[in-house]
């Protein structure tokens, strides 16, 4: 609760250390943290949306950087946040959650990049900005040092 409270700061700075304080503790945590993350992101737009995907980020940052790290459990439950983002009309969000799903393909190729060819290919109305939150997410995943035959479909 403390993390989100710090999220009304009229201090910017104080905002994203927050944001990224809250990513980084639940990498310690996650049954405490990132339900909370998940509730708090599917109620929230704008700036404090924003900084939540920025806690998700840094979450899954962590889990690359660790030795051993498995994430594969929690996958399904953040994926449908950044499927439903991938339109979002914020470009600063969408590139939040393109970060996301690049740093996820890293870590859980089988499981993301079917996703992301589905979203490619997907005919909404909103086609255009989804294929970009795409392509940027392939982008996020090449420069995480993801294979480039795990990416031969893109």
């Amino acid at each position: 609760a403390t993390f989100l409270q710090a999220f009304g700061s009229s201090n910017e700075d104080i905002k994203h250390a927050a944001a990224l304080a809250l990513g980084r503790a639940s990498v310690g945590a996650i049954d405490a943290f990132l339900p909370g993350i998940l509730t708090a992101l599917e109620k929230s737009s704008g700036k404090k949306q924003y900084l939540l995907l920025s806690s998700l980020r840094e979450f899954i940052h962590c889990y690359r950087e660790m030795e051993g790290g498995d994430l594969s459990s929690s996958v399904p439950l953040i994926l449908p946040h950044l499927e439903k983002n991938c339109g979002n009309d914020e470009e600063g969000v969408r590139s939040m959650v393109a970060e996301c799903l690049g740093s996820l393909a890293c870590l859980e190729p089988k499981m993301i990049l079917p996703v992301l060819q589905e979203l490619a290919t997907r005919e909404t109305p909103k086609k255009v900005v989804v294929r970009w939150t795409v392509g940027s997410a392939v982008k996020f995943a090449i420069g995480g040092h993801m294979s480039p035959n795990e990416l031969a479909p893109f």
